[in-house]
């Protein structure tokens, strides 16, 4: 039963960060203060050209966290032990989501679909003479950074 209700509840914590990113399906140009005529911010993001837009960036962070969970219910399930790595979305999971939503207390959830993170790399490492990620300025959201390592824990 506990863990029925813990993995309802992944879904629902989900949820509430891709509310607090502002992760919208349509555009989030005006929510930005940019005329409704520029281009969509959402269109020339990299990772959400690649995966097929915003909303399946959505259900990446919904599956991410409940695909973890269910791997692990499993193998406790069928080995009798819950073996958790070091960093772990048990513990470490719950805290970054948490500074999550506190980041966009603080800035707002629109800070999520900028591109400050990024570029501020990118300039980085381009005076350090790495030219190769230059193409990618403007293109990367702090958003991206977020569901991409996302992906990667899973």
């Amino acid at each position: 039963f506990d863990h029925g209700c813990d993995a309802l509840n992944s879904i629902f914590g989900s949820a509430n960060w891709i509310a607090a990113m502002g992760l919208l399906p349509g555009s989030v140009n005006i929510l930005l203060g940019e005329a409704s005529g520029s281009a969509n911010v959402q269109n020339k993001s990299y990772l959400s050209e690649l995966l097929g837009g915003d909303a399946m960036l959505a259900t990446f962070i919904i599956l991410s966290p409940m695909t973890a969970f269910f791997v692990s219910t499993w193998e406790l399930y069928f080995t009798g032990k819950l073996i958790l790595p070091v960093f772990n979305g048990a513990s470490e999971g719950l805290v970054m989501g948490a500074s999550l939503s506190f980041i966009s207390y603080i800035y707002g959830p629109m800070i999520w679909q900028q591109t400050t993170w990024t570029d501020g790399a990118i300039a980085f490492l381009g005076d350090n003479g790495i030219m190769a990620f230059s193409a990618m300025e403007g293109r990367v959201r702090n958003l991206d950074i977020v569901v991409l390592s996302s992906i990667i824990a899973l």
